[in-house]
């Protein structure tokens, strides 16, 4: 319901934005009037509607057109590496939540335990590098989130030395 109200309303507001430029572009020198009339009304609407409809189907909303959206890369394993993968990647998230606590206790503690907290950091982060190996070794390919969490890493470090 709410796509046929948005519709509309920006079809009116479309409507009346082009009816404000045709207004104030002045005279016509040809026929002495303004270009507030029904040809240049419809021209500049349909010049409108061909210019949206191209941008709608550059970014893959009309998939019967045969315009489709670039995918994300997909990881396929035979069942077996999936499971593999899987346990791999739960073994992952468990050592990245301890990394995040860690480098959270090792910023709000004292100066005597930040020694510590930095041993465990550097120990988990040894372990994680590790397991992402494997994962890549499994996939055989970048893995995306492995991309993302080490800029964050690499942020938090960089947050760390300051």
């Amino acid at each position: 319901m709410y796509r046929v109200i948005l519709g509309i309303v920006l079809s009116i507001v479309i409507t009346t934005l082009d009816g404000f430029i045709l207004g104030s572009m002045g005279i016509n020198p040809n026929t002495g009037k303004g270009y507030w009339d029904a040809p240049y009304i419809f021209a500049s609407l349909v010049v409108i509607s061909v210019f949206l409809f191209i941008i709608g189907w550059y970014r893959g909303a009309y998939p019967l057109l045969s315009r489709k959206k670039p995918k994300t890369e997909t990881l396929i394993l035979p069942k077996k590496d999936k499971e593999k993968f899987y346990t791999l990647m739960d073994k992952w998230k468990k050592l990245h939540r301890k990394f995040d606590k860690y480098n959270d206790l090792l910023l709000d503690s004292p100066e005597d335990e930040k020694e510590k907290y930095k041993e465990k950091i550097s120990k988990i982060t040894e372990e994680l590098e590790k397991l992402e190996k494997q994962m890549v070794q499994l996939g055989e390919k970048e893995i995306p989130i492995i991309k993302a969490l080490e800029k964050e890493k690499k942020a938090l470090n960089q947050k760390k030395d300051k």
